[in-house]
C-alpha cells in the first residue's frame, strides 16, 4: 500500500541533500455516527438517558460528553441523569474519537416544568399570511392577516375564536392591524388605506361584525398612528410616526376614557450621549390597567434632519398617569439602567398590573441585559446573554410581553434568524408567581411544545396572557406564515376550577389537566387505596381540560383519578 516513510534527495553538480522523514499512514474513513443522540422533552424528577452507536475501522473508539461546552463526563455510550432538575436543561453534545478523527452529534435536552399544546390560527383566506399580536385572559386573540399576491394588498385586522379567525376591517381597506386586546374583549388597532395615508386608531368589540368599528381619529398633526395598546379601562397608548418612516421618528399618546388624545410629554432623567439631542420622539410599548405607560425614546445625533433620521442611542421610560406631563426615563432608577457608551441601546419593553416594568440594555460588544423593575422602584438584574454578532447592535433577544406571573416572551436570535422565546423562573411551578428572582431562564419555544412543532419554526412570541396561553408568528418552508397559540400543558391550576365539585342536587363535577385530544379513563373508590372502578372514559378537549359530572355519582365514591 501507499503507507510508510518519505524522503526526498535533491542533488546537483556539487552534492545530494536529504529531507527529513516522514512517515504517512493510510486510514480508514472517519468514524460514523449510526445512531446519534434524540432530543428529549423531560419534567423534573424524570430520568435522562441518552445513547450513541458509532463504527470505525480506525481503531477503538473513545466518547467524551458535554452540556453547553462544558465537560460532563469523559467514556461510555450512554450518559445518565436520574431525578433530573432544571438544571440539567440544554444542549448535549457526544465527540466520538478514534484514534485519528473525531466527529460528534448533539441534542436538546429540554427540563421544564411545563409545555404546550400547539394551535395553528390561520388566515382568513388560504392564499394569504397570518401573525397573532395579543390574547386576553378569555383567550381571545387579535392580530392581522394578509393576502399574497393580490394587487392592492390586503391587510386586515382579525380576531381568532377558538383559532377561527373574523376579519374585522372592510376589504377596500387595505393597511390594517390590531395590536391588542383586553379582558372585556375589545381590541384595538389602525385603520388606513395605503402604507402612508393617514391611519387613524380604531377599536373593535365583540360580536366582532366585519366592518363595525369606533373610530378614534388621531392626535392633531399626527395621522399616522401606529401600535395602539388598550388597557381594561379602555385607556389607548399609541405612537405616531411623524415622517411617514416606519419606526422613525416617533411620538407617543394616549388616548383617554373622555374621548381626548393627550401627548404623552417631555423626557426627564437622561441626558443623551456623543453629542446627541431629544427631539422628543417616543414609541409607546405598553399600557397597564393603572394606567402606566412604558415605552423607549430615540436620540438623534446632532446635525440630523429629520429626513436624516437614524438613531444611535435609546433610553426606555415610564409614564405614570398621576403625575402628568412628563416621562420619566430609566436612568433614574439604577446605574445599571443608566446610557453608557458601551450600552447605548435601552428599552422598558412591556408593564403588567403588579406595576413590575421589563426593562432591556445592550450594545455593539456588551451582553443584553434584562431587568425587572418591580412597582417599589427596586431593580433586578434577571438575565444576560452574549452579543449577537450577526444583527444590529448585537442584540441578543427581545421582549414584548409580561404578564402578572412574571413571565416573558418575545425572540431571541439564532444562526437562522429569530426563534420564538419565553422567560420565566426555572423552579416556579406552572401559575405561581415567582417571589425570588435568582433563577429566570430563557427557553426557545419551539422545545416546549409537547410532540413536536410538525415542521413550523415559531419564529415570535408577542404576548402571554395570565393562563400562560401564548401567541405569534411561526413559519414552515414553502408555506406563508401562520399564527400559533401556545396552551400550557399542565393549564394552570390557579386558573381552573377545583378538581371536585359537589353541585346542588347532589351532582359531582370533576376537572383534571391531560394533553388535549388524548384519551382518559375517569375512576372512582371509596378510599385512596381504592379499589378503583372505571366510570368514563373522556377525550381531553384543545387546552388539555378533562370533565366529567354525574347525578349521583356511585356510592361510597370519595375520591377520583384520572388514567390513561
Amino acid at each position: 500500500g501507499d503507507a510508510g516513510q518519505y524522503y526526498v534527495e535533491v542533488s546537483n553538480e556539487f552534492g545530494t541533500t536529504t529531507s527529513a522523514t516522514v512517515t504517512v499512514t493510510v486510514t480508514g474513513p472517519r468514524p460514523q455516527i449510526t445512531q446519534p443522540l434524540q432530543p428529549q422533552q423531560l419534567s423534573p424528577g424524570d430520568n435522562l438517558l441518552l445513547e450513541v452507536a458509532a463504527a470505525s475501522s480506525n481503531g477503538p473508539l473513545t466518547y467524551r460528553w458535554y452540556r453547553n461546552g462544558v465537560l460532563v463526563q469523559t467514556g461510555g455510550t450512554t450518559f445518565q441523569r436520574t431525578n433530573v432538575t432544571t438544571a440539567d436543561h440544554g444542549l448535549y453534545r457526544v465527540e466520538v474519537s478514534d484514534p485519528y478523527y473525531t466527529t460528534s452529534s448533539q441534542a436538546q435536552v429540554t427540563v421544564s416544568v411545563l409545555y404546550y399544546h400547539l394551535t395553528v390560527l390561520p388566515p382568513v383566506e388560504t392564499n394569504g399570511f397570518a401573525v397573532a399580536t395579543a390574547i386576553n385572559n378569555a383567550g381571545v386573540v387579535a392580530g392581522y392577516w394578509g393576502s399574497v399576491g393580490k394587487v392592492p394588498a390586503d391587510v386586515s385586522a382579525v380576531v381568532w375564536q377558538n383559532a377561527v379567525p373574523t376579519r374585522m376591517t372592510p376589504s377596500d381597506s387595505s393597511f390594517n392591524w390590531s395590536w391588542s386586546i383586553n379582558n372585556h374583549g375589545q381590541a384595538a388597532g389602525e385603520l388606513g388605506l395605503d402604507w402612508g395615508a393617514q391611519k387613524g386608531v380604531v377599536r373593535w368589540w365583540p360580536p366582532y361584525t366585519t366592518g363595525v368599528f369606533d373610530n378614534l381619529g388621531y392626535p392633531t398633526g399626527a395621522t399616522l398612528m401606529e401600535f395602539s395598546r388598550i388597557n381594561d379601562a379602555g385607556l389607548i397608548a399609541a405612537t405616531d410616526t411623524g415622517s411617514g418612516s416606519f419606526g422613525l421618528p416617533r411620538f407617543a399618546y394616549r388616548y383617554t376614557t373622555a374621548g381626548v388624545w393627550e401627548l404623552l410629554g417631555s423626557l426627564t432623567g437622561a441626558t443623551p450621549l456623543r453629542g446627541a439631542v431629544d427631539r422628543g420622539w417616543a414609541t409607546a410599548l405598553d399600557i397597564n390597567n393603572a394606567g402606566v405607560i412604558v415605552g423607549n425614546t430615540y436620540f438623534q445625533e446632532a446635525g440630523l434632519t429629520e429626513t436624516n433620521n437614524i438613531p444611535t442611542q435609546t433610553t426606555g421610560w415610564f409614564f405614570d398617569p398621576t403625575r402628568p406631563g412628563h416621562r420619566t426615563a430609566m436612568d433614574t432608577l439604577s446605574p445599571d439602567l443608566a446610557l453608557s457608551p458601551t450600552q447605548p441601546w435601552g428599552w422598558i419593553d412591556s408593564v403588567n398590573d403588579l406595576g413590575d416594568m421589563a426593562a432591556r440594555r445592550y450594545g455593539a460588544g456588551s451582553p443584553t441585559k434584562l431587568f425587572l423593575i418591580r412597582a417599589n422602584g427596586t431593580v433586578t438584574k434577571l438575565l444576560e446573554r452574549p452579543p449577537r454578532t450577526a444583527v444590529p447592535d448585537d442584540e441578543s433577544f427581545n421582549v414584548d410581553a409580561l404578564n402578572n406571573r412574571r413571565e416573558m416572551v418575545g425572540y431571541y436570535h439564532v444562526p437562522d434568524g429569530q426563534h420564538a422565546a419565553l422567560i420565566r423562573s426555572r423552579g416556579t411551578p406552572p401559575g405561581g408567581t415567582p417571589s425570588t428572582l435568582n433563577d429566570f431562564e430563557l427557553y426557545d419555544l419551539n422545545d416546549l411544545v409537547l410532540g413536536g412543532t410538525g415542521g413550523y419554526v415559531l419564529r415570535l412570541a408577542n404576548d402571554i396572557n395570565d393562563q400562560g396561553q401564548i401567541v405569534g408568528e411561526m413559519t414552515r418552508p414553502g408555506q406563508n406564515s401562520v399564527g400559533f397559540l401556545l396552551t400550557p400543558v399542565p393549564a394552570y391550576i390557579g386558573n381552573q376550577l377545583p378538581p371536585v365539585q359537589l353541585l346542588p342536587g347532589g351532582e359531582v363535577h370533576v376537572s383534571f389537566v391531560g394533553i388535549p385530544g388524548r384519551t382518559y379513563h375517569i375512576e372512582v373508590a371509596p378510599t385512596v387505596l381504592g379499589p378503583w372502578t372505571r366510570v368514563a372514559t373522556v377525550v381531553a378537549g384543545p387546552t388539555g381540560l378533562v370533565e366529567y359530572q354525574e347525578t349521583p355519582p356511585p356510592v361510597d365514591s370519595r375520591f377520583y383519578r384520572m388514567v390513561e
